[in-house]
């Protein structure tokens, strides 16, 4: 995870430089005006510190928030995770489209603990806002289909969202990009 932090913080990309101690990285990236590295791994990552990052806010809707906190720990650890990464504008392993029928903007991540899969839905069809749209356990009843209760559940989350946006920045049309 020491990796996730690093990307999130501007890392660019693992160097070709392998080194057993500090002191085998060259001359010139140990200078005191090198850019930063994090060399506590077997490889040296060049750290962007850029103060111009931002960091898209972050909206829940409906009872996604509630539904969330009452996650197991380990899976709250991954969906926390992932969702920090969508806010800073990456796309987080995992993630993909819902599919099933629904907008393609529609973004889902899974997993599974103890048996059971768990689903986080969000979107960032719109601006800098990253939406939480719902949070489950998914009980299918046939296959791997996802219940039409949920799916439903999510569209008229995701048409929330819109008019959410819609209202609160007016500056924008509020559609999909």
């Amino acid at each position: 995870m020491r990796h996730e932090a690093a990307r999130r913080s501007g890392v660019s990309h693992p160097r070709t430089i392998r080194s057993q101690s500090r002191s085998t990285v060259p001359q010139a990236l140990r200078s005191p005006d090198a850019p930063l590295l994090d060399c506590r791994s077997q490889f040296c990552y060049h750290v962007h510190v850029s103060s111009r990052q931002t960091l898209r806010s972050l909206e829940w809707i409906g009872s996604s928030l509630k539904d969330a906190r009452a996650l197991p720990e380990d899976v709250k650890d991954v969906f926390g995770r992932a969702l920090l990464d969508v806010q800073y504008g990456d796309h987080p392993l995992g993630a993909r489209p819902f599919g099933e029928g629904l907008p393609r903007e529609i973004m889902k991540l899974s997993d599974d603990h103890d048996g059971n899969t768990y689903r986080a839905v969000y979107t960032v069809a719109f601006g800098s806002v990253v939406y939480v749209l719902d949070v489950f356990t998914k009980k299918s009843k046939s296959g791997i289909a996802t219940p039409k209760a949920d799916k439903a559940r999510v569209l008229a989350r995701y048409q929330a969202a819109a008019e959410h946006y819609r209202i609160h920045h007016p500056t924008s049309r509020g559609q999909p990009r």
